[in-house]
């Protein structure tokens, strides 16, 4: 006798779901490491803060900020990487949320 189903289910979390932020957050080592990588090939540079510190990214809860030169190379960069984050992870970067700035420049 076949067991009827009693709930269905569907891949993948829906946004604004409570696991959402721990899941980005584990995806985004992943993210994190491929930017690392970049950085010491010397395909990206940093952003200097400071005497010592210097910034490529930085990861909150579900939020991502990339700091670069803003040459178009350096920029072609982190695109490949973040589409390569969002075919891995099948994250979708919402382009309505996000923003370039480029020397005090915004684009849309």
């Amino acid at each position: 006798m076949e067991q009827p189903n009693i709930f269905s289910s569907l891949p993948g979390l829906r946004q604004g779901h409570s696991l959402s932020p721990y899941l980005f957050l584990l995806d985004a080592k992943g993210l994190s490491r491929a930017i690392n990588d970049a950085k010491s090939r010397r395909l990206i540079t940093w952003v200097k803060v400071g005497r010592s510190k210097v910034l490529t990214h930085l990861l909150f809860i579900d939020d991502v900020l990339l700091f670069c030169s803003g040459y178009e190379s350096e920029v072609h960069i982190y695109l490949d990487i973040l589409l390569l984050y969002s075919k891995s992870t099948r994250m979708e970067i919402n382009e309505n949320k996000s923003t370039l700035y480029i020397d005090g420049l915004e684009v849309p």
